[in-house]
């Protein structure tokens, strides 16, 4: 389970926290992580996985203590996290230029056939292993893919419906409840709520704590 607890983050005129101030997302759920536009949503998926310092607070992932830079312990990094069984989708999704599906799976799975789950992703996705050009839809599902394919326990989802026609939206929300039932817990942040409040166990609010000047 991932434990958060007292995180504030600071900006440059504002802080902001979390409501509730502490919480427990569990394994296989979907918490959908809400807040104004500029408030610090994707800064507290950022401090999740360790890339932004909180001003205070402790984050715990299956027991591990997420650890940042002026820690006396090592910060956490990304093989950490990959240890650990998270991975982090952003809004702009990166592959290798010129390379095919097929490519990206054999380099993170070298020599070995990808999981079923993980091909029954790529069906939904209506996309061949060789197919190297891909619309928005079909980027966010073969990146939840290639995220599954690594075996991860958690999922960091930023915004996976931007850009996205309703045919697409359905089809991810359709495979993040597949993904969800499978046991991985995602955590998202997403502008839709409309789309996502039905399906979610939980919800977080990142909400002002006061000005700064």
């Amino acid at each position: 389970m991932i434990e958060v607890e007292s995180i504030r983050m600071r900006f440059r005129h504002h802080e902001a926290v979390t409501e509730p101030e502490s919480f427990t997302i569990r394994p296989g759920s979907i918490c959908l992580v809400t807040g104004r536009n500029g408030v610090g949503k994707s800064t507290f998926l950022n401090v999740l996985n360790a890339i932004n310092v909180p001003a205070q607070g402790t984050i715990r992932i299956d027991g591990q203590l997420v650890q940042y830079p002026g820690s006396r312990r090592p910060r956490t990094d990304a093989a950490d996290l990959a240890n650990w069984g998270v991975a982090r989708l952003f809004q702009e999704t990166r592959y290798f230029f010129g390379r095919s599906v097929s490519d990206h799976l054999n380099a993170l799975l070298p020599g070995r056939r990808p999981p079923p789950a993980v091909m029954d992703l790529l069906s939904a996705a209506g996309v061949a292993e060789t197919k190297t050009r891909l619309s928005s839809g079909q980027h966010r599902l073969v990146n939840i893919a290639l995220a599954l394919a690594t075996g991860t326990r958690w999922c960091i989802l930023d915004e996976p419906l931007a850009r996205l026609d309703t045919t697409r939206i359905a089809a991810v929300v359709e495979v993040m409840r597949a993904v969800s039932h499978s046991g991985v817990g995602l955590i998202v942040v997403e502008h839709r709520l409309n789309v996502l409040t039905p399906h979610a166990d939980q919800a977080v609010r990142i909400i002002d704590a006061g000005a700064r000047f």
